[in-house]
């Protein structure tokens, strides 16, 4: 399958008409190199989701949301890394979504290596690491 990173189509239009708020609760989910994932999912589904030790289905709770300007750029943040401890998965792509309001999609992630590579961790921590941040503009 494919996965190809970038805002969802949805939230771009869920962004402007006020759909994705400060208070809600975000989350990431990690998906095997199976997945199809495309900016043209709306929502977070199960489908390819990893499974494995550590990690729980749905992902988990991204924290420090700031929504700021840059130039002429409207960036959306979260400040935390997020570790799945003492994990044994095998992850190639990511989807942030938006847990309070129906599982609304809002960005794909390429989850690989140096070398375009799946990542895997056994029995170790898997981190996303700190500062995701897409731009809207």
């Amino acid at each position: 399958m494919s996965i190809s990173p970038g805002l969802c189509v949805s939230a771009k239009l869920d962004f402007v008409t006020g759909v994705h708020q400060r208070g809600d609760t975000y989350k990431i989910a990690l998906f095997t190199p199976q997945a199809n994932l495309t900016p043209l999912i709306t929502e977070y589904s199960k489908e390819n989701e990893v499974k494995g030790q550590g990690y729980v289905a749905g992902g988990a709770v991204l924290t420090g949301y700031d929504a700021v300007t840059e130039g002429i750029r409207a960036v959306v943040s979260w400040n935390k890394e997020t570790i799945w401890k003492n994990a044994s998965i095998t992850a190639r792509g990511a989807v942030i979504y938006n847990a309070s309001k129906g599982n609304k999609a809002l960005l794909v992630m390429d989850v690989t290596d140096d070398y375009g590579n799946a990542v895997t961790s056994t029995n170790g921590n898997f981190k996303i690491d700190a500062g995701i941040s897409f731009w809207i503009g």
